[in-house]
């Protein structure tokens, strides 16, 4: 066999068994990773249910306050 062939093979497994070896790393390290965000997920969570509850108290207010008549406050007095 031609030694090129042979180095060029050789190059081409290595880089399978590198990559094989990268997605062990990833497949054994992921599961840690999801494990870890979900207490900043809840967080979040609790954080978008707090701001969901003020935009429901916001527009209950804005509603209320279209059912109250404009008041007008005239100034009769001039200025100096």
């Amino acid at each position: 066999m031609d030694p090129a062939i042979t180095q060029g093979m050789a190059g081409v497994s290595l880089a399978i068994v590198l990559f094989g070896m990268l997605l062990a790393i990833l497949w054994i390290l992921v599961p840690f990773a999801i494990f870890g965000i979900k207490p900043l997920l809840r967080r979040l969570i609790g954080h978008m249910e707090t701001i969901e509850k003020q935009n429901a108290d916001v527009l209950v207010a804005l509603r209320d306050l279209r059912h109250v008549p404009p008041v007008v406050v005239r100034d009769d007095h001039p200025m100096l």
